[in-house]
Parts: structure tokens; C-alpha cells; sequence
């Protein structure tokens, strides 16, 4: 019978859009798992909705279990209205506009770090830490937690960290802990004994009560501002958030409707709020074409895969083949072989194979950093991968 980590690991590697992050801290390797792209059907498994942002240590031990994915009311199936009217609602929590922050268990102690980035990849993180250093409460909170096989998953929020809702100060809350073998979440009673022992340490409260109805909360959303939304815990374990037409609007995500927008949003993970937004203001024809241009970026962007990974292997085999000396004669040989103006774009993936073996790293940067500059996009065919002509 396999566990639950090899059940997400084996999950994991049926989809191309999972990459297998390493980040080193004092010494040691962690595994963590992102998704590159948000691609149609990438979390209808559970065990993928699991599998994002888990950490695993050098051992294959979960060091790391932050929140499972769940999605924005009328995203997709899984959370429109069909999905979530008539589930028994076990709690109702604000959604912070934040930044996502939880402890990864080490050897001696912990480090943080948010969905995708570890210490000294996030500015924001480096003042988490250094704010957790001057409040030993929380600092106590973490390192409890790493030693007894928990994630406390917190929201940071800040005057330097907006988004779109205005704090006043800097304020870590907490917003849930979990087992990192079981997956298990604690209740919100079990987290206030949790935390108690520690002393002074924000815990996201209840801000309706249970006996809410879930229509009523989706009326709420559309005259509530201030505020970006609502999470609903059901009792059988889903989420689902509910955010604000006043949020939502000041995102400036109902203007995201080309297929060149829906390319950024996918980049930047904020084709979810485009998707709520629309369901909610019953746009089903707009919702239906993002859906159908989110499935035809995907497909393109995994010809674009197929690019890189064949550009990698040419880099590799040209570097095993030539003397580490010769610098000139690779660059030439890779150049020679790259000719083709529809792979040229991939000649620093090729040439990145001479100096360094990780490739993960590579197509990180890649996809994270490359892939959003506007001169590559263009370089790389940006409106063919958008699946439009013209300047449109």
C-alpha cells in the first residue's frame, strides 16, 4: 500500500506542469513542488490540490504542508454554485490580501517561506523574518510546530505589502495548522489551544456565523467593500472563496477578457479571479471563451515545453561532446543547430546546459522570469501561443 507522500509524488508526475523546485537552506536540500501553469484540469485530482507547495526533506519525509489548493466561487466545477449551496458550512473566515507564509521543519529549528519562494527569493519574506525575530511569541509558535510534525500556515499582511486592501501595520495572522503525514486540519478550537501557549499571536476569527447561508454570503459579496471576500470551510473538508465585487473590480480583472490578457493571467495566477468574477455577474459567455483560450494557451505553451526540453538536450549533448575549453566551438555548434527562426528564442536554454546540471532551475527561471519579459514573448511567437493574429 503506498503512503500518502508517494501517492502525491506519483500524482505529481502525471502532469508536466508540476516542477520539482530544490531550495537549499543551511546546507540541506528541500523539495518543494510548484505549478508552473495553472492549466485546465490540473487540480481536479486531489492529490494534486495536495501536492502544491508541499516540502519534502532530503529523506522524502514532509517537512511542509501548507493549505490544500481550493478555488474562488464559480471558478470551475468543483466550486460553483451547484457545487457549494447545499454542503453544511462548518466555519466562515475572512480572506486576508496578503501573502501566504508557513514554516518548513529543518534539522535545528525551521525557516519560512511563501507559496513558491524560500529565504533570500522574496524581499517580503525577508521582513516576515526579520518581524518573527522581534516577536519570540511567533518565533516560539514555529519552531513547537516544527518539532511536532505541524505547519502553522499564516497570512502576512502589510503597509509595504499592498495589494488592493489597506493595512495599517505589519500583523502576521494565523489561519490554520496542519499534520503534515495526515493532512489533517486543526479546528479552530484546537488552533486557539495551540497557540495560547505561546502568548500574544493573531488568530483569524469567525466573521459569520456557521448558521450562514451560503446565497446570503454570495449576496454579501456583491455590496461588501473593504473587505477582499470570505473562505468557506465546508464539513467535509472543501474550501471555497467567496471575494468581493469591490475587490474584485479594484483588481482590474473584469477587463482580462483577450487572449493575450488571459496569458498574463495565467502567468501571474489570476485567471481564477477572472473566472469568479464573471460567473458571479453571469457572463457565462465571456467565461466560456477565457476556458476555451485557457485550453488552447496550454496546449501551446506545452509545445513550447517540448522546445525547451529538446534545446536542453542539444545543450548537453554539444557539452559532452566538446572540450569545456573550447567555449567558442559549442556556442557555434548550438548557434549552427539553432538557426531556425522559431527556435532561436531557446538558444540561452541550450547555451544555460554548458554551465550548470540543474535543470529545473533553468526552467524555473525560465518560466518565472523569461517567459513574462515582453521582448522574448515576442521573440517567441507571443500571439501564435495567445492564438491570434495582428496586434489585437
Amino acid at each position: 500500500v503506498m503512503t500518502e507522500r508517494e501517492l502525491i509524488a506519483a500524482t505529481v508526475s502525471k502532469f508536466k506542469e508540476f516542477r520539482c523546485k530544490q531550495m537549499n537552506y543551511g546546507g540541506n536540500t528541500y523539495n518543494v513542488y510548484v505549478a508552473m501553469v495553472n492549466a485546465p484540469g490540473l487540480y481536479d485530482d486531489t492529490l494534486a490540490r495536495e501536492a502544491r507547495g508541499i516540502v519534502f526533506d532530503a529523506s522524502g519525509e514532509i517537512v511542509s504542508r501548507p493549505l490544500h489548493k481550493f478555488f474562488n466561487y464559480g471558478e470551475n466545477q468543483f466550486s460553483d454554485h451547484r457545487a457549494c449551496a447545499n454542503l453544511k458550512i462548518a466555519c466562515i473566515l475572512p480572506k486576508r490580501d496578503g501573502s501566504m507564509v508557513h514554516q518548513v521543519a529543518t534539522a535545528d529549528g525551521y525557516f519560512l517561506k511563501t507559496k513558491k519562494a524560500g529565504p533570500g527569493e522574496f524581499r517580503g519574506l525577508d521582513d516576515v523574518a526579520t518581524w518573527v525575530a522581534a516577536h519570540p511569541a511567533y518565533d516560539s509558535m514555529f519552531k513547537t510546530a516544527a518539532e511536532c510534525g505541524l505547519t502553522v500556515i499564516c497570512e502576512w499582511t502589510s503597509p509595504k505589502n499592498r495589494i488592493v486592501v489597506d493595512y495599517q501595520t505589519d500583523c502576521l495572522t494565523v489561519l490554520h495548522v496542519r499534520e503534515n503525514e495526515t493532512g489533517h486540519y486543526f479546528s479552530r478550537e484546537e488552533i486557539d489551544q495551540f497557540v495560547a501557549a505561546f502568548g500574544e499571536i493573531e488568530v483569524v476569527k469567525e466573521v459569520f456565523p456557521a448558521s450562514t447561508t451560503f446565497d446570503e454570503l454570495v449576496a454579501w459579496a456583491k455590496d461588501a467593500t473593504e473587505v477582499e471576500g470570505v473562505v468557506v470551510m465546508f464539513e467535509n473538508g472543501d474550501m471555497v472563496k467567496i471575494k468581493t465585487q469591490w475587490y474584485l473590480a479594484l483588481h482590474h480583472t473584469l477587463t482580462s477578457l483577450t487572449p493575450r490578457d488571459v496569458f498574463d493571467c495565467m502567468l501571474n495566477e489570476t485567471l481564477d479571479d477572472v473566472k469568479s468574477e464573471l460567473y458571479t455577474n453571469d457572463r457565462h459567455d465571456d467565461l466560456a471563451r477565457i476556458v476555451a483560450a485557457e485550453a488552447a494557451i496550454t496546449a501551446s505553451l506545452r509545445e513550447v515545453e517540448l522546445q525547451i526540453e529538446a534545446a536542453w538536450k542539444l545543450g548537453q549533448t554539444i557539452s559532452a561532446e566538446v572540450p569545456v575549453t573550447d567555449r567558442r566551438t559549442r556556442y557555434e555548434r548550438v548557434v549552427a543547430a539553432l538557426n531556425d527562426k522559431a527556435a532561436a528564442p531557446y538558444l540561452r536554454i541550450a547555451l544555460a546546459a554548458f554551465d550548470t546540471g540543474d535543470r529545473a532551475i533553468v526552467l524555473e527561471d525560465f518560466f518565472n522570469d523569461t517567459l513574462k519579459k515582453l521582448q522574448f514573448r515576442r521573440e517567441l511567437g507571443y500571439n501564435s501561443i495567445c492564438g491570434f493574429n495582428g496586434d489585437e
